[in-house]
């Protein structure tokens, strides 16, 4: 779970330098793959991560806090990529 917690932080740290650096997204998601990819690995790696945190939490009786940083953070993207999805009109 740390390791997914570390690649989802080190993606987003790219995906903000790049975005600093003057890529710019579209109308869509997949218009500019440079920041789609980074972007998407880090949400992918933090709702996993979640998922695992919420698997030691609830079977393997895990109760430190870097389980319970995980899994807030991975509920938190979670919330922010289905709202992303489906809360748009």
């Amino acid at each position: 779970m740390v390791g997914l917690l570390t690649a989802a932080i080190a993606l987003l740290l790219i995906g903000i330098a790049l975005a600093a650096s003057g890529q710019q997204g579209g109308e869509e998601f997949s218009d500019n793959l440079w920041l789609a990819i980074p972007m998407l690995g880090a949400g992918l790696s933090a709702v996993i991560a979640g998922a695992v945190a919420a698997f030691a939490v609830s079977f393997r009786r895990e109760r430190s806090a870097l389980t319970f940083l995980g899994l807030v953070i991975g509920l938190l993207v979670l919330i922010f990529m289905i709202e992303e999805a489906f809360g748009h009109e």
